[in-house]
């Protein structure tokens, strides 16, 4: 029996509603899974999975900016971000001595992962757009973040490898230098329905996400004028 550990960043709900139907499958194929974590993210997989063993690691608390400078407020953070990842490195170090661990599945956790063992980083974004007025970023951001990637065996894209049906766009789309790693798991989502359920929505929008800017984007959405979703409506762009 195989013992994985799934480690969700905190950061929203989002990395750990879609770490939710991996467990599922882990678990029905016979595997022992571990969960850590922190804050909301992990008490949601505790309620989720009531009988798994849970650990806590260090959580990254990201403050969000409440204009549209997010650029800035977290670069004033990175010194944080970066002693978290230094942090929650060691301890899943000691939980994979302690507890055996053969696998590591870290959902956007940079420093969850090993040279003992294989792991897996979980991600819809490999390619960082930055905002306007910081392109000139954008190719050491992403060069960065490939370097923190680089030490997992492999990266899961929850998203579907063909350009046309993919949810994310240019965010899980990668150059050919880093394709050999990725596996492309298609869209992750704890919601089921059975056969005998009907559809009661046609679209159906979940915010998540560290405040303010959860309620900032709320708040746009719900200001915009309702929308036709019909296919003569769609077609003629009423």
């Amino acid at each position: 029996m195989k013992r994985i550990l799934v480690a969700p960043l905190d950061w929203g709900l989002g990395h750990a509603t879609r770490c939710i139907p991996i467990v599922r499958e882990l678990l029905s194929q016979g595997c022992e899974v571990f969960v850590a974590g922190s804050g909301d993210s992990l008490s949601l997989l505790k309620q989720e999975f009531s009988n798994l063993t849970f650990f806590q690691l260090t959580g990254y608390d990201p403050i969000y900016a409440t204009s549209n400078n997010m650029v800035r407020k977290m670069a004033l953070q990175l010194p944080k971000f970066i002693r978290t990842i230094k942090k929650e490195h060691r301890e899943v170090g000691e939980l994979i001595d302690k507890f055996k661990i053969d696998i590591i599945i870290s959902d956007n956790r940079y420093g969850c992962w090993s040279r003992k063992v294989p792991s897996v980083f979980v991600t819809h974004q490999v390619n960082i757009l930055m905002p306007e007025g910081y392109r000139w970023l954008e190719k050491a951001v992403n060069a960065t973040q490939k370097w923190l990637m680089g030490k997992f065996t492999s990266w899961w894209v929850p998203d579907y490898e063909d350009d046309e049906r993919s949810l994310a766009g240019k965010l899980s789309r990668s150059d050919k230098r880093h394709m050999q790693r990725i596996t492309y798991v298609g869209p992750l989502s704890r919601f089921m329905k059975s056969a005998d359920q009907a559809i009661q929505y046609d679209v159906a929008c979940v915010l998540s996400g560290p405040e303010p800017q959860r309620s900032i984007f709320e708040n746009k959405i719900t200001n915009i004028p309702p929308v036709c979703w019909c296919n003569t409506c769609r077609l003629f762009g009423h």
